[in-house]
């Protein structure tokens, strides 16, 4: 029997020591990486090879309304909508077989009691000791809100489009921003006559009378009454007519919403008007989206709510000018998008950068669309952002502590194995191969 020396003695329980306090600092490091995973603002499950969810963050159970314990163990498409779930358990399966280029897409999940909830998935594969795919790891960003907005807008032009009332949208100066096809045809006006300096102005029968009704709407936010319009061959036609003040984040008039029916129409149209009134502004001021839209030129002509909450300036700071969000050394990249945008194209949930008022640079996904008017020619441009800068940072934290835990399970002296409900071993670091004797994680799991 070998006997130890007093030396060996001592530095083999000074070994000792230190490996407990590396073990110490391992653990008080892991406890930190899952702290960060729980706390992080954006949603975030992750799942194993099989599809099943191994761990959701606190988000993830909020934005979907469940605890924990009902979400992990499951397969992740048993989260979606049900007509999704099996081109989401093909989609999912496939990315764990043979890795591949993720990318963001869009999936309806299930809330409780049947809520639909839209969302931007983004992933990233989650490595193996070896380097393998071990699993995905899934944000969510919740479009709930941007979806319901950019449908309500889509209504709105629709309704405003197929209406034989005239309806225009107006900036805080008069100057007319759209027009439906019914005001061009009836009044003779084109948006651009309109989009001067004077503005509307130029429709009144009397430009008194249409100037005190301009500022008593964006006074007292709505006004209603019989206006003498004249056309563009120099008629007069009497409307009744209903206008309704914007405001913006700071609570300033940034616009007006005009509805004009004939006379005898009035009565007839009036609910319908309303209605189209309300949604608009409801879309307006709720958005959680900044929503712009700029003119052919790139000039801002709308601004939202949102916008002002999201970047800092309010509309009446932008109105008129350039888009101030749009960093000094992207400019030209996005006079190419706009470009594009105005031949036609549209995008979405495309990631950009742009800036606050405060000079911080965030992280958003834009999509955009092209506006036109009554003849069907483009006239501007649609944007609408979501400010994504927390989770991407979240996403960038994750993936740091996990490059830092992967260093620290590697370099532990300690054997430290996973393994999975039925016993067998998934993981194990090179310190616990040494102590069984085995070269590779592969002849372990032959034996």
């Amino acid at each position: 029997m070998a006997i130890l020396t007093p030396g060996a003695a001592a530095v083999l329980a000074a070994a000792g020591f230190l490996a407990g306090r590396r073990w110490e600092s391992s653990a008080r490091k892991r406890e930190a990486c899952r702290s960060l995973f729980e706390d992080a603002p954006a949603a975030c499950h992750e799942v194993g090879r099989a599809g099943l969810v191994e761990r959701i963050n606190r988000a993830g159970c909020r934005l979907l309304g469940r605890q924990a314990g009902e979400i992990t163990g499951r397969p992740v498409w048993d989260l979606v909508a049900p007509e999704e779930r099996d081109p989401a358990r093909q989609a999912v399966l496939g990315k764990l077989r043979v890795e591949s280029d993720l990318k963001p897409f869009p999936q309806e999940y299930l809330g409780t009691g049947g809520q639909r909830i839209w969302c931007e998935v983004h992933e990233t594969y989650i490595r193996g000791r070896r380097g393998g795919i071990a699993g995905i790891r899934s944000f969510l960003v919740d479009l709930s809100g941007q979806r319901r907005a950019e449908e309500e807008l889509l209504r709105f032009r629709k309704a405003a489009e197929s209406t034989l009332d005239a309806v225009g949208i107006l900036d805080a100066a008069g100057r007319a921003v759209y027009i439906n096809p019914s005001a061009e045809a009836v009044l003779g006006y084109s948006l651009d006559s309109l989009n001067g300096p004077a503005g509307v102005r130029c429709l009144f029968a009397s430009p008194e009378e249409g100037e005190a009704v301009l500022d008593a709407v964006l006074r007292q936010g709505e006004w209603r009454g019989e206006l003498r319009l004249k056309t563009a061959s120099g008629g007069v036609i009497p409307f009744f007519c209903r206008f309704t003040r914007i405001l913006s984040g700071d609570d300033r008039p940034s616009g007006i919403v005009a509805v004009m029916s004939g006379v005898s129409r009035r009565k007839e149209r009036d609910k319908a008007l309303r209605e189209s009134n309300q949604q608009l502004a409801a879309i307006i001021e709720a958005s959680p989206a900044a929503i712009l839209v700029l003119d052919a030129g790139g000039l801002v002509r709308s601004w939202n709510p949102a916008a002002g909450t999201i970047f800092g300036w309010c509309a009446a700071e932008v109105l008129g000018g350039p888009d101030p969000t749009i960093p000094a050394e992207r400019a030209g990249e996005c006079r190419r998008l706009l470009k594009l945008v105005l031949e036609g194209k549209s995008f979405n949930g495309m990631e950009v950068v742009r800036r606050r008022k405060d000079g911080q640079q965030i992280v958003a996904t834009l999509s955009a669309a092209p506006l036109r008017d009554a003849a069907g020619g483009i006239e501007g441009a649609l944007a609408i952002m979501t400010d994504i800068t927390g989770r991407k940072r979240a996403e960038e934290a994750l993936q740091e502590s996990e490059e830092r835990y992967r260093n620290l399970f590697e370099a532990a002296p300690l054997g430290i194995y996973r393994t999975t409900p039925g016993g067998r071993i998934v993981m194990a670091n090179p310190a616990l191969l040494r102590m069984l004797g085995y070269h590779s994680l592969d002849e372990l799991e032959r034996r």
